[in-house]
């Protein structure tokens, strides 16, 4: 599993949400029976980015890339 630049600790998606949460950057996750996971970075309405996966460990690693990349200015980003 990939490490991010945070504390060096696993990508985990609770923890990255909690991070942009505090950053205030907004994001999202649902789930779809058939087909699995929709992830947004940004207002739902609005998305910066959305990511369709079945993982959620991709979901966690793709918000926490994402966020660097559309909010490089970010506290999140500075960690």
């Amino acid at each position: 599993m990939r490490k991010n630049r945070l504390d060096m600790q696993p990508t985990n998606l609770q923890r990255v949400m909690a991070l942009l949460y505090r950053s205030g950057i907004s994001c999202g996750l649902e789930s779809h029976w058939d087909t699995g996971f929709t992830a947004w970075l940004g207002l739902a309405e609005e998305a910066k980015a959305i990511l369709h996966t079945h993982s959620l460990e991709e979901a966690a690693v793709w918000l926490d890339q994402s966020a660097r990349q559309h909010y490089p200015k970010s506290t999140y980003a500075a960690g």
